[in-house]
């Protein structure tokens, strides 16, 4: 109970992998497991998210907001990297939002209202696709590098980009992100690098392709506002499917 943050808040239990019970319990309970199976690591279908699963986020949110004034979500659950932009996106930071979440190893949780490590710094790579390109391809790089992976997936489809972009933090690994200090960060220049890059190739719409922990996809989703639509994207062996397309 230490580890628990003193104001009020709501707990939300997101269930994705697994169905599982934790501490403290849910005021509010979503229970995907029926669409997802760890051990073919099956995930949703795009229709699937955007016509059921992004319409109960919607739905959650206007429930959170006639109970009272509480704008702070304790989240637990072992969820896909793309419930977890999906909920920051539908739960911004510029709404005032905050959100609690494990984050193992380490011991406290990660939070969305911590003090961004200041001067934060991101790795970047550009590589230059069609030129009548209509969108922008984005790899976000933390616990790994999943450039080839992306790129072999992108050229499958036959949709080249007007350019791929990869952001990354100066190192690359399970230890890569110190905290929710630089998570937040690390967030927050994805945002400000994405948006200058959009506006410069005047394009709206981005292909988002996360490789990273869960709480650091949770902060980037809500950082995700007035940045036209981004089409997320899943591992499912052995290479990606879209998931879901948020209008932001």
């Amino acid at each position: 109970l230490s580890s628990l943050s003193s104001e009020a808040s709501v707990t939300l239990w997101l269930q994705n992998w697994t169905k599982e019970a934790f501490d403290p319990p849910a005021d509010y309970e979503l229970d995907w497991t029926a669409h997802f199976d760890r051990q073919s690591r099956r995930v949703p279908t795009a229709d699937v998210w955007n016509s059921d699963l992004i319409p109960q986020i919607n739905a959650l949110k206007s429930k959170i907001l006639a109970a009272g004034a509480v704008r702070s979500i304790r989240l637990r659950g072992k969820c896909a990297l793309s419930t977890g932009v999906a909920l920051g996106a539908a739960f911004p930071n510029v709404g005032g939002w905050t959100f609690e979440i494990p984050q193992p190893p380490a011991k406290e949780p990660w939070r969305s209202d911590a003090t961004p490590t200041p001067n934060y710094r991101l790795e970047e790579e550009i590589i230059e696709g069609q030129p009548t390109g209509t969108d922008l391809v984005l790899g976000l790089n933390i616990r790994g590098d999943g450039r080839e992976d992306v790129l072999r997936y992108v050229q499958s489809t036959g949709q080249i980009p007007q350019a791929y972009v990869f952001l990354s933090p100066p190192s690359q690994g399970a230890l890569s992100i110190g905290g929710a200090e630089d998570a937040i960060a690390m967030a927050s220049a994805i945002r400000e690098r994405l948006g200058v890059l959009l506006k410069a190739r005047q394009v709206r719409t981005t292909r988002l392709f996360f490789y990273g922990p869960l709480a650091l996809s949770v902060f980037v989703g809500q950082q995700l506002t007035s940045i036209g639509e981004v089409q997320l994207f899943e591992y499912q062996d052995p290479s990606y499917v879209p998931s879901a397309l948020l209008r932001t």
